[in-house]
């Protein structure tokens, strides 16, 4: 063992003595790039309150804040003003020493927007003459910084170097950063290094954007992708100061399945604006929503394999995304031919000979409805994506003759309409055909008190592979109804519809809809998403239809036809029920928060309006009755006994073999099978809903209870869903808020069965996310004043199990924060695995701090043990901190002290299967630091075939006027 000699020592205890009758003011300078030795060259710059600079000390000299102020001044304007770069950039921690004509120190800088911050070293000769640098230093868990517009990035700030200085008035940044390695949403990966500028990634401004920003550049990037699979080197960038990133590279030729790709692709992947485009012509969906963010776009050349369509090569775009991708193709050309040989539906003539553009994507029927905008435009044409499908849109010269023939159109229609430009829209997948032709007619039919204006003839031809096709041909006119100024104008449609296959058939379809106020031009009012907000200025089919006070009939189809060998009549429509006629005052209660409303105090607005449906067909081979009213988001209720329950929402219907009303927009298809209830009611302020379901696919039921109470509890949300396919697999889902006096818990649940097992799930987490008592679980001391004695800040609790032919898998993950008075316990990131009944995983760390008038104790408590195969490996550590900080100011001067004090023990046990290497570790130590001393020891034991143990420590001392000394031992 190591013994340090008499003199040592007794220079040591002279130094010790004179270091406790000096003392030394100082700011914290470690974390600026600072060390105790700048000391005695050092003005350390006090900061008051409302951070105006206050008093300035360089040992035992009075400084004037405003003569360091003016000295600031005459040295960089910038550091004066605190921000330099146009504002771009923060300084603070300010350390300045004199050195000759130059001052320098040590400083911190923080880009703005962000908390981005950088400890910095300065040289200042002149307000143009300037530089700022960072120096690469030790990594440690608080240098790694993650942007808050690249979540799931990491940057280790300890590794950035270089330097942002003033050169003769021009300003220069010349920071580089680490490697990064990171992945976007798991299926993008991209490793660059780094570094900092204020000036765009790319020569062309236009493409970042505008604004004060701080930009993260990758100059050389390589980027990764799994599908498609793809590995490009690539340049990019993105802000500290706003959201957005841009990558751009050459991708080559990127398939992104069997049949699509694009040829000489340029890649383009961007997270925010985008202000560029390939082709202005070419308007693809946002994908961002499907990946976190990031949009990512290939485009060049390629050829879309469409079915039924003589394609040609040409140039186009195709948006990726993690649930599927867009492509989409301009200028296609392409021919048609309406024969359509697996039906009976034979009407030979090509009839496409211009298609604007078309569209194909594998996007589900989920993902489509997620998008801002589901549709695609070519040079203004717009066509709506369909799941696994290509979309075209474009213009035709002409409907083709022989179809109108087999309408019975006379020659002269015939002629008009093939000579005319026409637009053109569809879908069209490999074994179907959904194509619909539009165009623009005049005349009029009829006379008043029923005047019809002709605007419009739409042919619609529908065939797939099971040899059933369907030609709709109508026609949609203005309609009048009445004399002169009297008169009520809608819309009429009457089509011919002809079917053939398993659904031959017949029919006359005519449909009359109403006409909306301006404000709801773009509505169809025919669903409650797409219902009308001001009804109240409405044209209606039938106002008080079927003399029903307040009941208005919007729109309404009548179908008359032979279908499947038998006669059928379908009737279909869809009323308004006005609240604020007085014959519904007793009937309709507005407002779904105040069950006592009454229309004096809070009368009734448009958007209250009760939507109706009713559906019915009367046919020997498909009978079906479906009857609905729906309040909507807005809570409007009917009321029954007086308004004891009020039903905001009830729906009924039954097709046991489905049926078809309609046709087109105006088409409402029952499935087979065909049996649902679905009833939301209100009962004083609660509101609870049943649905059940079936069909061919199975049966689905469903329950949802808000603000229910039960005693001391009150559910604000309870949701059981159960559905059971037809081939024996099943879903059921739970989800549960409770609130009770001390907080809200939720409480989630799935069960999955199917063919390859079962999959389990449960969560349960405390609400942090409200005011209290809903911010934490509060416990109270009446007896104190009713302050909080015990509170659960958060919980989390995570539990997964998986079971299939090869056994069962378990998965348990815990952590959360609890809060005793001035205490806190976190327990991080715990987590369980067991395979088959055996511990396989096991990680508990809990964290204990108690801070009282600013001195703060800490405590870490980690176990971690992973069995393996033929290993088993189990590690114990403790860790203790504490740390007292306190200063007084005597006489002007400002006296800081502090203490910090850290131990650590920790266990290492590493076992292996019979016939291989075996060892244990034991490790014990710690650091302390204080005014003049610091140090720190280390011993470690090893356990194995070859024993070990032994010790390092150090002591510092410094104290000015005396010096530095310092002792190690090692033994």
């Amino acid at each position: 063992m190591f013994t340090p000699s008499s003199q040592r020592v007794r220079s040591l205890r002279l130094l010790m003595r004179v270091a406790m009758v000096s003392i030394v003011a100082t700011t914290s300078v470690a974390a600026c790039g600072g060390s105790a030795s700048d000391t005695a060259d050092t003005i350390a710059l006090v900061k008051g309150a409302g951070s105006k600079q206050t008093k300035v000390q360089e040992f035992g000299e009075k400084v004037a804040s405003a003569a360091l102020k003016a000295g600031l001044k005459a040295a960089s304007r910038e550091l004066e003003d605190t921000t330099f770069d146009n504002g771009r950039v923060e300084v603070s921690d300010i350390v300045v020493r004199q050195s000759g004509k130059t001052r320098v120190g040590s400083a911190t800088i923080t880009f703005k927007d962000s908390d981005m911050s950088l400890a910095v070293s300065f040289s200042v000769e002149d307000k143009d003459n300037w530089t700022m640098t960072a120096k690469k230093t030790s990594s440690s868990a608080a240098s790694k910084y993650t942007p808050k517009q690249m979540p799931d990035l990491v940057i280790d700030r300890s590794q950035v170097s270089g330097t942002i200085g003033m050169t003769d008035g021009e300003l220069e940044w010349n920071l580089t950063g680490p490697t990064v390695n990171w992945t976007w949403n798991k299926s993008v990966t991209i490793a660059a290094t780094i570094g900092f500028s204020n000036q765009c990634p790319f020569d062309d401004d236009a493409k970042c954007p505008a604004g004060k920003n701080i930009f993260v550049t990758m100059p050389s990037m390589q980027l990764g992708m799994t599908s498609p699979s793809l590995s490009v080197s690539g340049v990019g960038g993105f802000s500290l100061s706003q959201p957005w990133m841009r990558i751009e590279s050459s991708a080559g030729d990127v398939m992104l399945n069997k049949d699509n790709g694009v040829k000489n692709a340029n890649m383009v992947m961007w997270v925010g604006k985008r202000k560029d485009s390939f082709d202005k012509n070419l308007q693809l969906p946002d994908l961002a929503t499907l990946n976190k963010g990031l949009n990512a776009e290939f485009c060049g050349d390629f050829s879309l394999k469409i079915p039924k369509i003589g394609n040609k090569a040409t140039s186009g775009c195709a948006r990726w995304s993690t649930g599927g991708f867009v492509i989409g193709q301009l200028g296609t050309g392409g021919e048609v031919s309406t024969d359509y040989s697996s039906t009976e539906l034979k009407v030979s003539e090509t009839s496409i000979t211009k298609v604007a553009g078309a569209a194909f994507n594998t996007l589900s029927a989920a993902a489509l409805k997620s998008l801002p905008n589901p549709t695609v435009a070519f040079n203004g044409a717009v066509a709506k994506l369909a799941n696994a499908s290509v979309s075209i849109g474009g213009t035709t010269q002409g409907i083709p003759g022989n179809l109108l023939r087999a309408v019975g159109q006379g020659d002269k229609v015939i002629e008009d309409l093939k000579n005319s430009q026409v637009n053109i829209g569809g879908v069209i997948s490999a074994d179907s055909l959904d194509l619909t032709v539009s165009a623009p007619i005049s005349g009029t039919l009829g006379d008043e008190p029923m005047k019809l204006t002709l605007q419009t003839l739409q042919l619609n031809l529908k065939a797939d592979s099971s040899k059933n096709a369907s030609l709709d041909v109508s026609v949609v006119a203005d309609t009048t109804f009445g004399y002169g100024t009297t008169s009520a104008p809608f819309v009429t449609t009457i089509s011919l519809v002809a079917q053939v296959g398993t659904d031959t058939g017949l029919g006359l379809v005519v449909n009359a809809h109403g006409v909306p106020s301006t404000a709801d031009a773009n509505r169809t009012g025919n669903t409650n998403d797409d219902k009308l907000t001001d009804p109240a200025h409405a044209t209606w089919v039938w106002e008080n239809a079927f003399d029903i006070p307040g009941y208005n009939l919007w729109n309404m189809t009548t179908q008359v036809g032979i279908f499947k060998g038998s006669p059928q009549f379908g009737y279909n429509s869809t009323g308004y029920i006005n609240p604020t006629n007085d014959a519904m005052d007793k009937m309709v209660t507005c407002g779904d928060s105040n069950a006592t409303q009454t229309k004096v105090n809070e009368p009734c607005a448009g958007s209250d309006w009760l939507m109706s449906q009713l559906v019915t067909s009367i046919s020997v081979t498909e009978p079906c009755f479906a009857w609905a009213f729906d309040g909507g988001s807005t809570g409007t209720t009917l009321s029954f006994s007086q308004g004891a329950v009020r039903t905001q929402k009830f729906k009924i219907g039954y097709a046991p073999r489905g049926c078809t009303v309609g046709t087109g927009d105006d088409e409402v298809v029952l499935p087979k099978a065909f049996a649902g209830f679905q009833f939301v009611t209100k009962i004083g302020g609660a509101t609870a809903a049943f649905a059940f379901k079936t069909s061919t696919d199975g049966l689905t039921a469903m329950m949802d209870l808000e603000n229910v109470k039960l005693g001391a509890f009150t559910y604000d949300q309870l949701s059981l869903k159960s559905v059971i396919h037809t081939d024996g697999t099943s879903e059921t889902t739970f989800v549960s808020d409770i609130s009770f006096n001390s907080g809200t818990f939720t409480v989630a649940g799935e069960l999955t069965t199917g063919k390859d097992g079962m999959y389990q799930k449960l969560v349960g987490d405390i609400d942090v996310s409200g005011e209290s008592p809903k911010g934490s679980w509060k416990f109270q001391d009446n007896s104190d004043g009713g302050k909080d004695r015990f509170s659960v800040n958060n919980l989390h609790f995570e539990e997964t199990m998986k079971a299939d032919g090869s056994g069962t898998e378990t998965e348990m993950d815990l952590s959360g924060s609890i809060r005793m008075k001035n205490a806190n316990y976190d327990l991080v990131n715990s987590h369980m695995k067991a395979v088959n009944g055996v511990l396989r995983e096991l990680h508990f760390e809990f964290v204990y701090t108690h801070t009282v008038n600013g001195n703060k104790r800490r405590a870490r408590f980690l176990i971690d043990y992973h069995l393996g195969d033929g290993e088993m490996n189990f590690v114990g550590r403790m860790d203790l901190r504490y740390t007292n900080k306190f200063d007084k100011e005597i006489g002007g001067y400002k006296y800081v002290r502090h203490l910090d004090i850290s131990v650590y023990l920790e266990m290492d046990l590493d076992l292996v299967a019979e016939g291989g290497k075996s060892q244990a570790v034991f490790k014990v130590g710690g650091t302390f630091d204080g005014a003049n001393i610091s140090g720190g020891m280390n011993c470690e034991a090893r356990v194995s075939t070859s024993p070990d143990f032994h010790c390092r420590g150090t002591v510092k001392f410094y104290k000015k006027n005396v010096g530095h000394a310092s002792e190690d031992w090692n033994f």
